[in-house]
């Protein structure tokens, strides 16, 4: 009988890490279908539509989440050097409900982790405080 429930026991604890992993994994499926323009960056509410970031492009690569993390790039434009890709890798995790994106940005290595608003197959949006800030960037694919 205790092997019965420890039986049972494990299969719900499998089921669980199986939907888990699933919800992170649809997340990825839906990124990295094309390109994303940045559409919006808001400050603490506040809508910063000529912000330097405005128009940036993201790309991410598809993989599987239990794997490793996932590459992409990001496409900006500095007025002095023109445009400029910097490729990143990100990882989904909480049940869909976390990204975070790595990357090095002049040789300083970057971390963001940021909550997920939205995921969608045209729009995602993710929100992170930065000094006491609350930052939501909105990305719509292209």
């Amino acid at each position: 009988m205790k092997n019965i429930f420890k039986l049972a026991v494990s299969a719900v604890a499998i089921l669980f890490v199986i939907a888990a992993c699933s919800k992170d994994q649809k997340v990825v499926k839906q990124l990295a279908d094309g390109k994303w323009k940045v559409t919006d960056l808001s400050y603490d509410g506040i809508s910063q539509p000529d912000s330097t970031y405005a128009d940036d492009v993201y790309e991410f690569e598809t993989c599987k989440v239990k794997n490793e993390d996932c590459g992409g790039t990001w496409t900006t434009i500095d007025p002095l050097k023109g445009e400029v890709v910097t490729p990143f890798t990100y990882s989904i995790s909480d049940k869909g409900e976390t990204i975070t994106i790595n990357l090095d940005i002049l040789g300083v290595p970057s971390t963001t982790v940021a909550d997920i608003v939205e995921s969608s197959d045209d729009k995602f949006v993710w929100s992170t405080t930065e000094d006491g800030t609350l930052v939501e960037t909105t990305i719509e694919k292209i």
